[in-house]
């Protein structure tokens, strides 16, 4: 995830980032917007059923793309990525995972202007 001070950068806002509330964790920080105690900052996954229900919108308009160096990573011990309840899992997240990959894509393969 990009910090305030990254994002607001990227949507030329010029903004005091360290001002307000701090947050460690995303689900507290998407909770206290639905809460109407500020913005969150936090990913499509955290903030999908907010969005869907209509209990938060995206105020800044469309989403902001910053450069891809935020990553999550499925890890486990080595010898037990082949487990069966471990496979059903790496397939579930890829499949959640797809749209954002396809959007990407096509987001990398357009002209910037």
């Amino acid at each position: 995830m990009p910090t305030w001070t990254e994002w607001l950068q990227t949507a030329g806002c010029n903004v005091d980032a360290t001002a307000g509330p701090h947050f460690s964790h995303s689900s507290t920080v998407v909770e206290a917007a639905a809460l109407g105690h500020g913005v969150a900052l936090v990913g499509r996954v955290t903030a999908g059923d907010y969005l869907a229900t209509g209990c938060l919108i995206r105020p800044f308009g469309p989403t902001v793309t910053t450069p891809v160096d935020y990553a999550y990573y499925l890890v486990c011990l080595e010898g037990m990525a082949e487990r069966p309840d471990i496979a059903a899992f790496r397939a579930w997240a890829l499949t959640e995972a797809l749209p954002d990959r396809v959007a990407m894509t096509a987001r990398s393969a357009s002209p910037t202007i």
